[in-house]
């Protein structure tokens, strides 16, 4: 005996099932949720080259049109845009939603590296990382005051950000616009040419005699405690021009 048997010899019982079904239906419709503006992943792979010193032009012809020429290989691909700026350049790859991001950034390093031949010698190597436009800032605040650039930018390092990261909901912080602490040396060419020295000189001797390197740690017997026990004293000089005693 099925469904449609007991339907016919039992006439209440299927305008019952019907009318349930229409009530358990009404309710179900009223109460289910429909999201505006759903959370979904754009499959976007991002491939970022930077040359230094290289004008706009020519990150347009000697880079980023081989890498296109390269990726437009990779199944899947729905578009593809591209961005040239003095020294950088950067090409996105916007993927089929039903394409899988992982087996796609695969194909994407397997022809950038073989593209790389055709790229300058003295270019940096490719950046290849998967990225998703939700990502994006939603929020900047500007500030701003009668103080110089470096003080404000300190100010926004060191203590808002670290505020703006405690708030609850607030995945990351990212700053732009800052002025990093810097030394700026102006070159006297005419004596420059009296020592026999050109700029390159200058360079290598600032790569060579600017830097910190650590001196190690020496630790030595003090002098014994009020409590009778002995304490050691370590004297640490990370950098070679401070010393810190406990």
């Amino acid at each position: 005996m099925n469904i449609t048997e007991v339907c016919i010899r039992r006439p209440v019982l299927a305008w019952m099932l019907m009318a349930a079904t229409i009530v358990f239906g009404g309710v179900a419709l009223s109460r289910i949720g429909i999201s505006q503006f759903p959370d979904v992943d754009s499959p976007t792979i991002s491939v970022s080259v930077t040359w230094e010193g290289a004008a706009p032009e020519v990150m347009e012809h000697d880079v980023v049109e081989p890498l296109e020429e390269a990726v437009m290989q990779v199944e899947g691909i729905k578009s593809l845009t591209s961005s040239s700026r003095q020294g950088s350049a950067n090409v996105t790859i916007e993927l089929d939603i039903s394409r899988n991001i992982d087996l796609a950034l695969q194909d994407v390093q397997t022809k950038v590296s073989q593209a790389q031949r055709s790229l300058p010698r003295d270019i940096d190597p490719p950046v290849i990382s998967k990225s998703n436009p939700e990502d994006n800032p939603i929020l900047w605040i500007g500030l701003s005051g009668p103080f110089p650039r470096q003080v404000i930018a300190d100010y926004a390092r060191y203590r808002l950000k670290e505020r703006f990261q405690t708030v609850p909901g607030v995945g990351e912080v990212n700053m732009g616009g800052y002025l990093d602490r810097n030394v700026r040396i102006w070159v006297d060419a005419d004596k420059l040419n009296a020592k026999g020295m050109t700029v390159t000189d200058v360079i290598a001797a600032l790569r060579r005699e600017h830097v910190e390197l650590p001196a190690g740690r020496l630790e030595t017997e003090g002098a014994r405690s009020a409590s009778g026990s002995w304490a050691r004293r370590s004297t640490s000089r990370p950098s070679g021009r401070s010393r810190s005693a406990t």
